[in-house]
């Protein structure tokens, strides 16, 4: 209800922000501006370490973590529109695809036996029936939150990335490349992370072999901007169909062992 009323009425939810910033192995891409890097840091950041496909270029001078998850929560569902309104447009622009519930038979774009149905934006968009078949992501559990965040975080809600966050798949890697170009390109984006979990040198036994390009991105359009969601922090996945393929409900089930295992 807060949320929607926040929304609806356009109050602002402040300047708070989770503020952990990372970029791949080749440093922040050229929405990332200056200031972004903290005065006495190295100014081409600090790479993570062998195989971690990551790059850490360090916080922003005088932002406000937030300490709430209430107050991350509001803050993700006023955002949530925006973000999903901004992939459309980032997967109509690259043969991006998203996917849709399996009864929906009409649209499926090479369903094989043990495979998702994924449908491109280009097409969906042209027809009622196929939007309202498209399964969106939902914001993160608060369950899955709070564990996060006492497991790996010590308890700071501030480095939670993904409690907003959208999928896009692609059927090739080029596609996922072109779709990555418009984020970095996109004025209305500031592009804070980027996980290459597709490069060579990516040990992938961290992840179960799992691969994907995760982005994490500040939406710094007008609107974002007069609600005051510009500092929260949402991912977008660039994820190739044939891990889509496999992330199923069964194949989720496994890597959630596997995080548990490793008490992540």
């Amino acid at each position: 209800v807060a949320c929607s009323f926040a929304g609806s009425q356009g109050v602002s939810l402040g300047r708070q922000g989770n503020v952990l910033f990372y970029h791949d192995r080749f440093g922040p891409p050229p929405s990332v501006p200056a200031a972004a890097t903290t005065p006495g840091e190295p100014e081409g950041g600090e790479d993570l370490g062998p195989g971690s496909g990551s790059w850490v270029a360090g916080g922003w001078r005088g932002l406000m973590a937030v300490t709430s998850l209430d107050l991350l929560y509001m803050q993700a569902c006023g955002l949530n529109p925006l973000l999903r309104t901004k992939v459309q447009q980032w997967a109509d622009a690259s043969a991006g695809m998203f996917p849709i519930r399996s009864e929906e038979g009409e649209g499926e774009r090479g369903r094989r036996e043990g495979e998702s149905s994924y449908i491109t934006w280009s097409e969906a968009k042209l027809d009622p029936a196929k939007l309202a078949a498209i399964k969106w992501a939902k914001l993160k559990s608060e369950e899955r939150a709070i564990e996060k965040s006492l497991r790996s975080y010590k308890g700071d809600v501030s480095r939670l990335l993904d409690i907003c966050r959208q999928c896009i798949i692609f059927e090739e890697v080029a596609d996922l490349a072109a779709c990555f170009k418009l984020m970095t390109e996109d004025s209305q984006v500031r592009i804070v992370r980027v996980k290459n979990r597709l490069d060579l040198n990516y040990d992938a036994t961290k992840s179960a072999g799992y691969r994907d390009v995760s982005v994490n991105v500040n939406l710094v359009g007008e609107e974002a901007v007069r609600l005051g969601l510009d500092r929260h922090v949402a991912e977008v996945q660039l994820l190739l169909r044939k891990f889509a393929d496999i992330k199923s409900d069964e194949g989720h089930k496994r890597y959630v062992a596997f995080r548990n295992a490793r008490g992540e």
